[in-house]
């Protein structure tokens, strides 16, 4: 992309974010797109897969993992700088395979929980980019999971 071609970029900045995020509501990480509906205020969905493995010379456990949350938010500030404060639901479906020995188990389980919000977010006046850091607690089975996370992504 050419100086001038950024430059405009950046006095008009777009409406969409493609993003990664450490942490918050993909458990480790997830991929999101997220889109400006008003002046102040974001609509996400995002992707996020993973898996966990135990192994010794007995006993083997697989756990994958697949979670879609989406969110809506509102940021407060200039547009620079900004607190995001938002919340959503995420579908999760977890499949676990357990092996003992000449036995073996396997097991789907699906569900929903929610999440919250409570983020600084920069979005630089002179770059396509934004990154925050924030509070991402996590509801499910009435029960509060304190989270954190950090994202980075483009503008466009």
């Amino acid at each position: 992309m050419s100086y001038k071609l950024v430059k405009k970029h950046i006095r008009n900045r777009g409406k969409n974010y493609i993003f990664a995020e450490l942490g918050g509501v993909g458990y480790f990480y997830s991929l999101n797109y997220e889109r400006r509906l008003f002046n102040h205020y974001l609509a996400r969905v995002g992707f996020s897969k993973w898996s966990l493995k135990s192994n010794d010379n007995i006993f083997n456990t697989t756990i994958d993992a697949l979670i879609f949350p989406v969110s809506i938010a509102t940021t407060l500030g200039n547009k620079s700088s900004m607190l995001e404060i938002g919340g959503g639901i995420s579908y999760i479906q977890i499949s676990a395979n357990s092996t003992f020995q000449f036995m073996s188990d396997e097991s789907t389980n699906s569900g929903f929980f929610y999440q919250m919000n409570l983020s600084f977010r920069g979005e630089p006046s002179n770059l396509p980019l934004m990154y925050k850091i924030g509070f991402t607690p996590i509801l499910s089975n009435n029960e509060f999971y304190p989270w954190v996370s950090v994202c980075i992504g483009v503008n466009y």
